[in-house]
């Protein structure tokens, strides 16, 4: 990477870090209905109440969700529905992040175009990323919370929606 971007890219990060975010941060309209009711820092037994839904601990984190994992320590729990798979993961007790798997069928254009078509239609207008290692994902951030909506059909056969508290 060149000099003057690695600059950048580290005034950009030091910028981030020096802006204020509150312990109680609230996330947008848009994203806190994404979170269906629930709110970061919850702990387990509080999730389960408001959830009303068997959740099944994850002893040994699937592949594609161990890079997004902070740490060996983080507990992962999994939610399965009709047309996905939600694993929510916790740190030090208390819900991090949220990684929603849905089949590619769930869409009925079966592309990741309409898959993020949908959620910029709930989120507004994202932010598009791609690499060699992760493919090609888009992004929205609010003073709470990274949402990433991730096309992970070429590896794993999947799309990826993870809502994950910013720290």
């Amino acid at each position: 990477m060149p000099r003057r971007l690695r600059s950048e890219r580290a005034a950009c990060c030091l910028v981030a870090l020096l802006l204020p975010l509150s312990a109680a941060a609230q996330p947008s309209a848009a994203i806190a209905s994404a979170l269906g009711g629930l709110r970061w820092g919850m702990r387990l037994g509080d999730v389960q109440r408001k959830l009303k839904s068997e959740l099944r601990a994850v002893a040994q984190p699937p592949a594609f969700l161990r890079h997004e994992l902070a740490s060996r320590s983080d507990e992962v729990w999994l939610r399965r529905e009709a047309m996905s798979q939600t694993f929510q993961v916790y740190r030090a007790g208390k819900l991090r992040m949220l990684y929603t798997l849905f089949e590619p069928l769930a869409f009925p254009e079966g592309n990741f175009a309409a898959f993020s078509a949908s959620l910029q239609r709930r989120f507004g207008p994202a932010k598009w990323h791609s690499s060699v290692e992760q493919g090609r994902w888009v992004e929205w951030q609010d003073r709470s919370t990274r949402v990433r909506a991730i096309d992970q059909t070429n590896t794993y056969g999947f799309y990826c929606l993870i809502l994950q508290a910013r720290e």
